[in-house]
């Protein structure tokens, strides 16, 4: 079952996993069953339970399973950041960064949060120096998954900070690369942004509305998910969106059903 609910995560379907999750299982495999719940939480935007879930696993000694710690401190990071509270999210970005030294897979996730909490925090020239680096990486190793998330990124830096040519550009560079790769899904459980992409896309020659125009249409359609309308709270300075959350009426995130409520610290 834990290996059925990762591939859903990995195929995008975060609902199905937490349903195979729900079952109690034996004492040695509650640390990763926990681990997943937190991820399938937090794909779906419930984020304070995610963070419960992750500190629970946080608390473990780190010696026990060094990866699934390194993950935990991931998502944990991940989470405070998509709330806005960039100080904490830095903290724990210092514990994890520090202990991934030697691990280049979770060395190349913390280096990504490192730009998005610098992003988060409305650092944007800084943010996109480190994105750049980060897109030069996964070009020579010739992952254009990878690289179409940091074009993602970049271009969400470049719309926050206003400059939206600049933004529409890393939006269209995003989309080719992740066709060129065959992902339909997007490198990150956590937002789809070849969704986001298209849609931005089919609105933004109109300049400064554009971006406007466009989340009013996702947002109509449905088609925003929950988690990037709590993202679009945080970080929307950018002088376009000031007036986002008014225009659009953005709803409290529903509650988690009550038979997915997380693991407690005892179980």
């Amino acid at each position: 079952l834990l290996e059925r609910a990762r591939d859903l995560l990995n195929e995008g379907r975060p609902e199905q996993a937490l349903r195979l999750l729900r079952p109690a299982f034996p004492a040695l495999l509650r640390p990763e069953q926990m681990l997943l719940r937190a991820e399938a939480l937090r794909a779906q935007g419930y984020f304070d339970r995610a963070d419960l879930l992750y500190r629970t696993l946080l608390r473990r000694p780190r010696g026990e399973d060094l990866e699934l710690w390194l993950d935990a401190c991931l998502g944990l990071v991940s989470v405070l950041r998509s709330l806005g509270k960039t100080v904490q999210a830095r903290s724990f970005w210092r514990r994890g960064a520090q202990a991934a030294r030697r691990d280049g897979a979770r060395r190349e996730g913390f280096a990504l949060e490192d730009a998005l909490i610098d992003r988060a925090q409305g650092l944007y020239p800084r943010s996109l120096s480190k994105l750049a680096r980060l897109l030069k990486e996964a070009r020579a190793a010739g992952d254009r998954s990878k690289a179409g998330f940091v074009l993602w990124a970049m271009g969400g830096a470049r719309r926050f900070s206003g400059d939206l040519e600049g933004s529409r550009r890393d939006f269209l560079e995003s989309l080719a690369s992740f066709r060129r790769a065959g992902d339909k899904e997007g490198w990150t459980d956590q937002v789809d942004p070849v969704q986001t992409c298209q849609v931005i896309l089919e609105a933004s020659d109109d300049a400064e509305g554009s971006f406007h125009v466009a989340f009013e249409r996702m947002e109509v359609e449905g088609r925003i998910p929950r988690e990037f309308l709590r993202k679009l709270q945080v970080e929307a300075e950018a002088a376009a969106l000031r007036t986002l959350e008014d225009d659009l009426a953005l709803p409290e995130p529903v509650a988690a059903p009550a038979d997915d409520a997380p693991l407690s610290a005892e179980a």
